[in-house]
């Protein structure tokens, strides 16, 4: 319990430190940027409201396709339910994937027989949205080569891939597998580790459902980046749409790093670094930033209030039925 209150208060103080020193740079003005949000166009933050919700309904789907290849019973209301979920805790956890974490505890009561698997599923889910994120990020770098203010993003976007790649070489990589198993000892973790692996293996051979659901990856990352160009516009920021393209993916990237809470703090100094260096003002890209955070905020409250209901445990008890 101690370690627990000390690791959450060194990333509160983290996140912090980096909101501090943001804003203690001159041409961050906080009554500025207030007075931004308050004025933003509702004609670009209504559609951009529920461009938001629209990107959610995809990835839902997403997991749901992985969920019934492993012929794991679930509807689309409760996965929708369990997105919800995890996006609210996403706001008490490390960057903006630790509501995955209570997303796959959730998932795992679905089944009395396929625990460890529909666990899983919940990070090859996230490991295929950062596949389609990936996708387009380098697409769109390659096609801004040459742009001002891109050398950075370029880096960031490649040393991303080869990450992913090697990660992807080494959890399909069956010797590998077989060596680790073997020193992971006997019984429960045994067991686990291998329903874990086969879960993960099991998609070698199903290479249409993880093509449709990375598919449906790219089409809600669009959605995500569509979004961000629609608060921009609404904060008065012109800005070609490509380098939204071309910078959110690394931006994402980067916030996605599991030191702050919910991201606050580093997004905004990445909106700051990689706008600014294509003309934006650092309080235009903190702006930015801060608006697209409260709508994700605003969206996860929903699974706050289905949490305080108990619908997750209620409509697991339902599937299983």
């Amino acid at each position: 319990m101690r370690k627990k209150i000390i690791g959450a208060a060194l990333r509160l103080a983290v996140s912090a430190g980096i909101g501090i020193y943001i804003f203690s740079k001159p041409d961050i003005n906080l009554l500025k940027i207030s007075a931004a949000l308050k004025n933003i166009e509702l004609s670009w933050l209504i559609p951009a409201f529920f461009t938001y919700k629209a990107a959610i309904l995809l990835s839902s789907y997403r997991w749901l396709l992985l969920m019934k290849a492993h012929n794991i019973k679930v509807s689309y209301p409760h996965a929708v339910a369990l997105n919800y979920l995890g996006c609210f805790f996403n706001n008490f956890m490390l960057s903006l994937t630790g509501g995955d974490i209570i997303k796959a505890y959730y998932a795992s009561k679905l089944t009395s027989e396929k625990k460890a698997e529909s666990a899983t599923i919940v990070f090859i889910d996230r490991l295929v949205g950062v596949a389609g994120l990936l996708i387009l990020g380098i697409a769109s770098i390659l096609l801004s080569i040459g742009k001002e203010g891109m050398h950075s993003a370029m880096i960031v976007i490649f040393t991303a891939v080869l990450v992913f790649v090697a990660f992807g070489f080494l959890t399909f990589n069956t010797t590998l597998a077989q060596k680790f198993n073997k020193y992971t000892g006997h019984g429960k973790i045994k067991e686990t580790f291998r329903k874990v692996y086969d879960a993960v293996y099991f998609y070698k051979s199903k290479k249409k459902v993880l093509a449709e659901a990375l598919g449906i990856s790219i089409l809600g990352w669009t959605l995500m980046i569509l979004m961000n160009f629609q608060l921009a516009r609404g904060l008065g920021i012109e800005l070609p749409a490509g380098h939204y393209f071309a910078l959110i993916p690394v931006i994402s990237i980067i916030s996605a790093i599991p030191i702050t809470i919910s991201g606050w703090g580093l997004r905004e100094g990445m909106y700051k670094q990689f706008f600014g260096a294509v003309g934006v003002s650092g309080g235009d890209a903190v702006s930015l930033s801060i608006a697209f955070a409260l709508i994700m905020l605003a969206w996860s409250l929903i699974g706050g209030v289905l949490y305080a209901l108990h619908i997750p445990n209620f409509t697991a008890q339902q599937e299983k039925k």
